[in-house]
């Protein structure tokens, strides 16, 4: 990758890997689902208001704007508010580690839903490893039962599936305009998620201090509306395979954030859980093992 995508995917880990801080500090004043309401509708403005100063071309097509209606559902509402209720169980920084899993998902699913993925020994070892890494995360508390701290985790790996999901089903959308296309699918993600937002949480019974606020607005402008841009800059310049590597910045943005700002402590075996889950992400992306191979040559 050229210097300035190298550049581009530090800042971008360096922003998602903040939002798992940010809903940390936004939750101590806003409930999970009016936190996430008021993120996505702050975010899908900002990004509309771009496409419009920009006269971006928005799609005409009607399949295309219930495409959007799916993105909005599986890749903002269900993920953000999975891991933002998540984050009132679990540490920021266990949260962001079990998101790294999202490779691992999209691969399997890949496997299903797109013909250009094939299963071999390598990737295999890497599937293999990657969930042992996630029982070895949640082994300390396996022996509670279901408890609400395991709930926390199932959440998250749920929010995981999801964003596999839209990873896949979100190659449907060339050709347009990266503010119109985030932009769209917040807009939706926000219409689908305040009706359950009043019914749930009743929004008006809040009263958040200075610091949810400005985390909020942080995850909003910073978090959502500019990582988006980023996201789809470093997608078209570097592609798929070299976006996934932001995957394994974030959660270390994410920790130390979390051990440094808010006391979060760590657990052996998170430790190892980590080691496993990237292990077996760096296997199944199988560049360190190219790279191993062209030294060894030379």
């Amino acid at each position: 990758m050229t210097t300035i995508n190298w550049i581009r995917l530090l800042l971008l880990s360096l922003v998602w890997g903040g939002s798992f801080f940010f809903i940390e500090i936004g939750l101590r004043g806003f409930s999970p689902l009016v936190l996430v309401s008021i993120r996505v509708t702050l975010a899908a403005t900002t990004l509309l208001a771009i496409a419009r100063l920009r006269r971006d071309r928005f799609p005409t097509d009607p399949a295309i704007w219930r495409s959007y209606l799916v993105m909005g559902l599986i890749g903002n509402a269900i993920p953000f508010s999975l891991i933002t209720w998540a984050q009132t169980q679990i540490a920021s920084s266990m949260a962001a580690i079990l998101n790294a899993m999202v490779p691992l998902a999209t691969f399997l699913l890949a496997l299903r839903y797109a013909k250009d993925e094939e299963l071999n020994g390598r990737k295999l070892t890497g599937v293999v490893a990657g969930l042992f890494g996630v029982v070895t995360l949640m082994l300390p508390t396996l022996n509670q039962g279901f408890s609400l701290y395991n709930r926390g985790l199932l959440a998250v790996l749920v929010a995981v599936v999801c964003y596999a999901a839209s990873t896949i089903y979100g190659k449907r959308f060339t050709g347009i305009s990266a503010p119109v296309n985030a932009g769209v699918m917040l807009a939706f993600s926000a219409i689908m998620l305040w009706p359950l937002a009043f019914i749930v949480e009743n929004p008006l019974s809040l009263s958040p201090g200075m610091d949810s606020w400005v985390a909020l607005i942080a995850l909003a402008e910073l978090c959502s509306a500019f990582a988006y841009i980023l996201y789809f800059k470093v997608l078209k310049s570097a592609g798929a395979t070299g976006l996934v590597l932001v995957t394994y910045l974030i959660p270390v943005t994410a920790t130390v954030l979390g051990v440094v700002f808010l006391n979060e402590r760590l657990h052996p075996n998170t430790l190892a859980g980590v080691l496993i889950i990237f292990t077996g992400l760096v296997v199944i992306d199988g560049r360190l093992a190219r790279w191993f191979r062209r030294t060894n040559k030379s």
